[in-house]
């Protein structure tokens, strides 16, 4: 009886246009498929060519190499206002630098997959295990290949640990992101 109730939830999911349905806990979701690859294409190049930054989206010339830094951007732009996709634009200079698409190599460090954010998330302590939706795009912009995380508005906000997530990097200066803060 169980199962055939899941089959047709999913059933009507598929043909109603739902991307993904998550189902954990309180934080089950459908999301729609709100863009396709030439759309963002198109707006990312717009946000580009804005030559700033702003509550739903940021540049990053190069992967994080500090995951709690990149942590914390994810949380800051998960909680945003804004109603609507965030982006975590990677291989792009910042507004000081002319916002100049730079592009990542394939081997590129840091360089993570869709995959390895997604267990990067799952492994932080979220409040009421609720945790941002995410997505990976890579985009071939000017022939430079850049990364854009695409994190989805979920009313679910907000988003904060439980308990603090600390890294020390080579430069032995530690990042904490601390728990129970909105960021």
């Amino acid at each position: 009886m169980i199962k055939e109730k899941y089959k047709q939830l999913f059933l009507y999911l598929q043909f109603s246009g739902v991307r993904t349905i998550t189902i954990h806990k309180r934080c089950a979701q459908p999301k729609k498929n709100t863009s396709t690859q030439m759309d963002l294409e198109t707006n990312i190049r717009r946000l580009i060519n804005s030559k700033r930054e702003d509550d739903y989206w940021d540049f990053k010339e190069e992967p994080h190499d500090n995951n709690a830094e990149l942590l914390h951007d994810i949380l800051c732009l998960a909680n945003s206002l804004h109603k609507g996709e965030r982006f975590l634009i990677f291989g792009v200079t910042d507004p000081k630098e002319g916002t100049k698409i730079k592009g990542l190599t394939q081997n590129q460090r840091n360089r993570k997959t869709q995959v390895q954010y997604i267990d990067f998330l799952r492994s932080k302590p979220f409040a009421g295990d609720c945790r941002p939706e995410i997505e990976l795009q890579t985009l071939i912009l000017d022939n430079l290949e850049i990364d854009v995380l695409i994190i989805f508005d979920n009313p679910l906000k907000p988003y904060y640990l439980t308990e603090d997530y600390k890294l020390k990097p080579q430069n032995n200066k530690e990042t904490v992101v601390r728990a129970n803060y909105i960021y």
